[in-house]
């Protein structure tokens, strides 16, 4: 790849981000791979600070994930949190790798954009720094052989271990 392509209207937004699709191109502007997800700030002006923000996130997602691993690994080898039939699985948390693509705007100035692996699917947000709470029958659950155990329940038990930690 010689540079990249990325839509000029976003798709999705969050809180603190719009998505836009976005493609890594060749010298003739044919597009390779896979397609991504470029993700901008909305709540920074000044390009330089916006990336040192997605280099930030980044940082804390690699954190995160390798904490994330560590939490999954104590609960593959905690006997009451096995499942109590052979075809369930405990719940697997991970964090989406991240990169940051920098590039000349029109100006000449620096810019960046925060780029992750494109998910497709329907995702429903579990956690936040607020908490979402949930209707008993939309949480899924598991039998595990301490007992019935919400899926949301590891999201908690999750952040509670690395406050803990």
């Amino acid at each position: 790849a010689v540079g990249f392509q990325m839509e000029e209207q976003p798709f999705g937004h969050g809180a603190e981000r719009l998505a836009y699709m976005f493609h890594e191109i060749d010298s003739e502007g044919k597009q390779l791979g896979k397609q991504y997800v470029a993700k901008e700030t909305i709540n920074i002006d000044a390009k330089e600070r916006k990336i040192q923000f997605h280099q930030d996130f980044c940082r804390v997602q690699r954190k995160a994930n390798k904490l994330a691993q560590e939490f999954n690994n104590v609960v593959k080898r905690t006997p009451s949190l096995h499942p109590v039939d052979q075809y369930s699985r405990t719940p697997t948390i991970r964090f989406v790798k991240c990169f940051v693509y920098q590039y000349r705007a029109d100006d000449g100035q620096l810019c960046g954009v925060l780029v992750e692996d494109l998910l497709n699917g329907k995702f429903t947000k579990y956690n936040s720094n607020t908490y979402f709470g949930f209707k008993e029958k939309e949480r899924l659950s598991i039998d595990l052989k301490i007992g019935e155990v919400y899926f949301t329940d590891f999201l908690q038990a999750f952040s509670h271990w690395v406050y803990v930690s």
